[in-house]
């Protein structure tokens, strides 16, 4: 069988508040689509970041491409995975265009401007994710939800074989939310792409082949939708009464609401 991508063995870390990791192992094996959900303050933001290097755990490993993470430069890393952190207020002083030409420095040298091929992945990533007529504006003048799709746009054009985001979806409405993991999917197929979202939406994460559920800082289910998602687990782990259903073979999830 294929080598993991990207393992992670024995994780831990912490934050000054508390523990945000514990006993974390994981493997993602190329062209695998990965939905990692669970409570606020499960750690699944920090995992991510402990997945891409962003973040040195306490204890433990994260092996990249068979290589251990922390040997690995920063262009290096750039040159195997793309990250697309959580929306914040931005006040970059980029266009559109300019902050998706940021993801071609991974392959460039410090006097190398780029050149047709860069223009070209820069083109088709923002054609891709929906904001090619956003290209000349101000990166500042975006709304939430189109500052998502340029998030994405720069991560298409950094030409990784991974990429990780960090709840995706956020300020985007349900049009552009099908759009993009729309995208995701048909880059999966036809390319091969490897995918790991960091998701609330249990109902998105439920169109990803396998779901990893967070819980206290480490993983209490890994799998198929339908074996992660049941009712009794759902609910321990919310702490509130979680129903499940099926429409047209596709799993629901919903919080039981008192009337």
């Amino acid at each position: 069988m294929e080598a993991p991508r990207i393992e992670a063995s024995d994780l831990y870390f912490s934050w000054p508040t508390g523990p945000a990791v514990a006993g974390v192992s994981l493997a993602v094996r190329a062209g695998e689509m990965v939905a990692v959900v669970g409570p606020n303050g499960a750690g699944k933001s920090t995992l991510l970041r402990l997945l891409s290097g962003y973040l040195k755990p306490a204890k433990g490993e994260v092996r990249l491409a068979g290589k251990d993470v922390r040997g690995y430069g920063r262009r290096d890393v750039a040159r195997l995975l793309s990250f697309v952190p959580q929306y914040s207020e931005v006040n970059l002083p980029y266009s559109v265009s300019e902050l998706a030409m940021l993801a071609r420095y991974a392959y460039l040298g410090p006097f190398r401007p780029p050149g047709a091929a860069d223009r070209e992945m820069v083109a088709r990533a923002l054609e891709l994710t929906g904001v090619a007529e956003l290209a000349d504006r101000p990166v500042s003048q975006l709304s939430g939800g189109e500052f998502q799709r340029a998030a994405l746009a720069r991560a298409l054009a950094q030409g990784t074989e991974m990429i990780f985001l960090d709840e995706p979806t956020a300020h985007l409405d349900i049009s552009h939310q099908a759009q993009i993991f729309t995208l995701l999917k048909r880059l999966n197929a036809e390319e091969g792409l490897t995918v790991v979202a960091v998701l609330h939406d249990l109902n998105l994460a439920a169109h990803f082949p396998r779901v990893a559920i967070m819980a206290r800082g480490g993983i209490a289910a890994d799998g198929t939708p339908a074996d992660v998602f049941r009712e009794d687990r759902l609910s321990k782990i919310y702490g509130c009464a979680v129903r499940t259903g099926t429409v047209e073979g596709r799993r629901f999830i919903f919080p039981e609401i008192s009337s």
